[in-house]
């Protein structure tokens, strides 16, 4: 017995030294990438001393005395903060994600992005940029590539992880940052930011399964805000709507590298001059809603030149995205701006007519423009892999790597996506994608670099003149207590068409013939109301003389937001933030009347009492809120997937879209509509909002209980920040976040959106699992950081970013922002010297 408990003891030794090695190691792997916060570090690289002070919240305070140490300190700080971000990002952008790790999928995601040519768009951007912007991408990188080359052997976690299971191996290093790595950060938030072209392809989905003249009816009833009925899409002749894709898959795989894109996806912000403001001076807003991610795809810092002089420019502080220089969303000495999308139209689907190397185009024959891509591989093909037909490949046995060609073929409209997308193949014509972020060279940092050094309007107007793309809801102040607006960004002017369905490309009939003058485009300045709002909602009139869009958000988030500035005769920063987390569901109102009526038995009636007694807030502890919800995701299944069939999934996602459609058909008690086609009974309105509390009521009694009390919108609503790279891996414990409740919802000012669309059967994957009320409401786009700047007292302005700081998942700034982002709470925006030093945890200064 002796024996066995020595033998015991000392498997257990054993497996505490193991334990221990392996928890040392994770330690070190962990912790070694952390960066010096202070003392003196010497870089090779800069001119001069830079002072670096990191206050509480973790945001670097950079001060530099010329541009040059200002960008490579700013390159250099990013790159200690969020290095794996960078790299991953890049990789994505670039159409790289299979050198990671090969497989069909990634192959096919790599070879869309690389039509697309976000790479290629970013190197002719540089050749029109402004000298010093350039010199300041230069100097950004310069930064990077310093670290990088100082810090090879104490890279973040990721490095180690992906080297080791991927293609790259144990000793996976970053290559050297360049320009162009920062300028395909504006074609990935166009691409966010974007989609028409999904719309026109669900448009053309409808006209091909109901038919020209019922197809038009339906689209108009399925998207009724802006009149379509007064403006019917136009469907162009000598096209077919026979062979239209039933799905989007080739797009939703995009989206999963590039970031979540879809109609709720956009922000709020507002400008408020000082006559409304009890600081007598403006209050200017902002909180982006963007896909949910950790680390966050924001990074806050702030940039002084010390002094400031023509030839150094900046004081600035703010957010930017890591690998970016300068500050996209802040204020600096004199004035303030927030962004929110404005969501134009500015992609199209050309059909073309190509024979050999030649398409039609006015009758005549033109070369195409073949632009040869590479993807070099670990290893052979994957066996599940097909090939497309403008591609080659070779397999190198010495090096056990494929080398594949892609010719990616290009009209005068832009890339043949069809070639390497299976769903737009389907169309029965080879498809070329016109986008204004790829079609022309744009000069989108220089503008962000002259907003950031602007000292007043005329300044700021100047500096917006050479955005491109994606094109931004503008709002501005200064501190001299004036107020604006101003739509930027290239949006063509078509000479036929809408914009609303793919497109013939041989007749020259809706060419893309000039882009709206800025002069022309949408601008206010110190409105006599005394406020601005933009929340992606219709910035023009039925008047104005161009098309914008037809696509805007339908206006619940601008209305609330519009109705509680106008509820006070003065407003505080503490104001301001009660509207930022405001979660008042005013479609919930519009809705719920037409409950009064039903008499319902059972659970259903105690959903029903529920949603009565409701006070239409999404908060955590509401009963209410949950009750509702669901009520509302099935009345949008028992209404539209019996007649949208596999077409319900691309537009049933409980947004804005959605709700203005029902709160319209609601009021049609003959709608066809309410007949579910699938039976053989005629089912009316009230038969549908019957069975969809009756749904509600199974679904809420099986997951949550029978007992009402325990319905509270924290159980199925939920924030889970998820890694981009390793957030479905078996390591993703050690970089996701959550879950966490949180308040808000779809079409609510505070906007944190699901998606139903995760509920739908998927035909790539006929095993799934049937979504869980958890699935279907858990967060996919959130208010991504929150701005509130005072122009009276800039040091009194505030901020909250998603996650935190830094990128390290050990780290304390990796997610020390979560509880008080969901809390709707804030952290100072140092912006003296002096508090910044009495608030900083550590000061580095760099050297030559």
């Amino acid at each position: 017995m002796r024996i066995v408990r020595r033998i015991l003891m000392g498997l257990l030794i054993l497996i505490a030294l193991v334990a221990a090695l392996v928890g040392g190691g994770y330690y070190y792997l962990s912790h070694r990438a952390f960066p010096q916060v202070d003392g003196t570090l010497q870089v090779s690289g800069l001119t001069t001393p830079v002072s670096i002070m990191r206050d509480k919240s973790g945001i670097p305070h950079i001060y530099a005395s010329n541009t040059h140490d200002l960008f490579f300190a700013q390159g250099f700080t990013e790159a200690q903060d969020r290095l794996w971000e960078m790299e991953v990002y890049r990789i994505g952008i670039s159409g790289r994600t299979s050198e990671l790790k090969p497989s069909a999928s990634s192959l096919e995601t790599d070879k869309f992005v690389l039509t697309l040519g976000f790479r290629r768009a970013a190197q002719a951007d540089i050749a029109v940029l402004d000298p010093k912007s350039l010199g300041y991408l230069q100097a950004f990188a310069d930064g990077v590539n310093a670290f990088i080359a100082s810090h090879q052997n104490s890279l973040p976690l990721e490095f180690t992880i992906v080297g080791l299971f991927g293609s790259k191996g144990a000793n996976y290093k970053p290559e050297p940052w360049s320009p162009v790595d920062s300028l395909e950060w504006a074609k990935a938030m166009a691409w966010n930011l974007g989609g028409n072209w999904q719309d026109e392809l669900f448009n053309a989905q409808i006209l091909a399964k109901f038919g020209d003249a019922p197809g038009k009816t339906i689209i108009a009833d399925l998207k009724p805000a802006y009149d379509y009925k007064s403006h019917p899409i136009v469907v162009p002749s000598g096209v077919s709507w026979n062979n239209v894709p039933s799905s989007l898959a080739n797009l939703q795989t995009v989206d999963s590298i590039l970031g979540i894109r879809g109609r709720d996806i956009g922000s709020n912000n507002w400008t408020i001059a000082g006559s409304h403001t009890t600081t007598g001076l403006p209050i200017l807003a902002n909180d982006p809603h963007l896909g949910i991610q950790i680390p966050s795809i924001w990074y806050f810092n702030g940039l002084h030149c010390k002094p400031v002089t023509t030839e150094c420019p900046f004081e600035v502080i703010g957010a930017t995205f890591p690998g970016v220089p300068g500050v996209v969303i802040g204020h600096n000495a004199k004035i303030a701006w927030g962004l929110t999308n404005v969501g134009p139209d500015v992609q199209d689907l050309f059909l073309e007519k190509i024979t050999g190397n030649q398409y039609e185009y006015k009758g005549q024959q033109v070369d195409l423009t073949i632009v040869p891509e590479t993807i070099k591989i670990k290893g052979k093909l994957p066996t599940d892999y097909t090939p497309s037909a403008n591609e080659t490949s070779t397999y190198d046995a010495a090096t056990d790597t494929t080398t594949i060609i892609l010719n990616v073929r290009v009209t005068r409209h832009g890339p043949i996506i069809s070639d390497v997308d299976k769903d737009t193949a389907k169309l029965g014509y080879p498809v070329a994608f016109a986008w204004t972020a790829i079609n022309a060279p744009e000069r989108t940092i220089d503008s962000v670099l002259g907003v950031d050094s602007a000292s007043n309007w005329n300044d700021f107007i100047s500096a917006l003149a050479y955005f491109g793309s994606p094109s931004q809801n503008f709002v501005y102040a200064d501190v001299d207590g004036n107020i604006g607006y101003h739509t930027p960004g290239r949006i063509p002017v078509r000479a036929k068409g809408d914009g609303q369905l793919p497109v013939p490309g041989w007749t020259g009939e809706y060419e893309w013939t000039s882009y709206i003058p800025f002069s022309e485009l949408p601008q206010s300045f110190n409105p006599a109301r005394g406020y601005i709002l933009t929340a992606n909602n219709a910035v023009v009139g039925p008047d104005y003389p161009y098309l914008i869009s037809l696509d805007w958000d339908r206006g619940y988030r601008a209305r609330r937001i519009s109705d509680l500035i106008s509820a006070k005769a003065k407003l505080s920063a503490d104001d301001i933030a009660a509207i930022q987390g405001d979660d008042l569901n005013l479609s919930a109102q519009e809705i719920e009347p037409y409950l009064t009526s039903i008499t319902i038995d059972g659970d259903a009636n105690k959903v029903l009492d529920a949603i009565k007694n409701w006070d239409f807030k999404e908060q955590r502890d509401s009963v209410g809120a949950t009750a509702y919800e669901v009520f509302w995701y099935y009345l949008l299944r028992n209404t539209f997937d019996d007649e949208l069939g596999d077409l319900a999934s691309s537009y049933v996602d409980g947004g804005g879209v959605n709700r203005e459609a029902m709160g319209i058909l609601l009021s049609k008690v003959d709608a066809p509509w309410w007949d579910n086609v699938t039976t053989p009974a005629k089912e009316s309105r009230d038969d549908i909002l019957k069975k969809s509390l009756t749904d509600a009521a199974k679904a809420l009694t099986t997951e949550l209980g029978s007992d009402p009390a325990g319905w509270t919108w924290s159980k199925v609503h939920a924030a889970v920040f998820r890694s981009s790279a390793l957030g479905t891996s078996p390591v993703a414990f050690i970089f996701n976040r959550g879950p966490v409740p949180v308040d808000g919802g779809t079409a609510i000012v505070n906007n944190t959106s699901g998606s139903f669309s995760v509920a739908y059967p998927d035909p790539d994957n006929p095993g799934k699992l049937p979504a869980k009320l958890t699935d279907i409401f858990e967060e996919r786009t959130v208010p991504s950081l929150r701005q509130i700047i005072d122009l009276s007292d800039l040091s009194k302005s505030r901020f909250m970013n998603t996650t935190g700081q830094s990128g390290l998942p050990t780290h304390p700034h990796y997610d020390d922002m979560i509880d008080p982002w969901r809390n709707i709470q804030y952290v100072p925006m140092w912006w003296v010297e002096k508090d910044i030093k009495s608030n900083a945890e550590g000061t580095l200064m760099l050297t030559p």
